[in-house]
């Protein structure tokens, strides 16, 4: 199962908030150029990091945390939010959370999409040799990793001997990480998956598999294409 996303996107809250920061009259009162500027490379700025909101899992979880808390009182119906300056005077609208709204703000899960990534070099240090379900050993990243073997060509070629492991044997492949958060939003990793090799060594040379030619002959989709799919 994979997490589903906040309904509710911080980034875009974050953003109609200093929409409205930037429509007080407060903000219409600079005369000096100078100044005008530099309030305005300020907005930009906190424009740019709206888009790291949505990204970020310890803001994600710290959030759902805090509305779970809230479900668990019911005679808490409704939150409301604001943004104060350092005077502590309200400088946006209040924003109300009814409690039917948070369920929006809770993730429905800890796992999160796994994150994939080709033209990776394993070192093979201890390889399955026979169907079985255990699970190969590889160093990546510089440490050493278990592996699922997801590659069914490969599979096949090593268990009928075709493919000789020695001291150093490395493959390329896609990989898929597997993650999931703890209770303070942490990444940690669950499993890693070897979903293709594109090729292998031997004697040094390298040899290409039928399904690291195939990816490689798929033509890259170009804006033609891709509208294409949508008509």
């Amino acid at each position: 199962m994979i997490a589903s996303p906040l309904t509710v996107s911080a980034g875009k809250e974050a953003r109609q908030l200093i929409d409205e920061l930037i429509a007080t009259p407060d903000f219409e009162q600079f005369t000096d150029e100078k100044t005008k500027t530099l309030v305005e490379k300020r907005v930009q700025q906190m424009i740019a990091s709206c888009n790291n909101l949505d990204a970020s899992n310890v803001l994600k979880k710290r959030r759902s945390n805090f509305f779970e808390l809230l479900k668990k009182y019911p005679r808490i119906n409704r939150v409301q939010l604001t943004a104060l300056d350092e005077q502590r005077f309200k400088i946006t609208q209040e924003k109300t959370i009814t409690r039917q709204q948070f369920d929006q703000q809770i993730l429905t899960s800890d796992v999160l999409e796994p994150e994939e990534i080709d033209n990776v070099d394993i070192e093979i240090i201890s390889p399955v040799l026979k169907k079985s379900n255990y699970k190969w050993v590889g160093v990546y990243n510089g440490k050493a990793r278990s592996f699922t073997m997801l590659s069914k060509e490969f599979n096949k070629l090593v268990q009928s001997g075709k493919v000789e492991f020695k001291n150093g044997t490395i493959i390329n492949c896609q990989i898929s990480i597997h993650k999931k958060i703890n209770s303070e939003g942490t990444e940690r990793i669950t499993a890693m998956t070897i979903d293709r090799v594109n090729q292998y060594f031997e004697n040094d040379k390298p040899v290409e598999t039928n399904e690291g030619k195939k990816q490689k002959k798929q033509p890259e989709q170009g804006p033609t294409q891709q509208l294409a799919l949508f008509m």
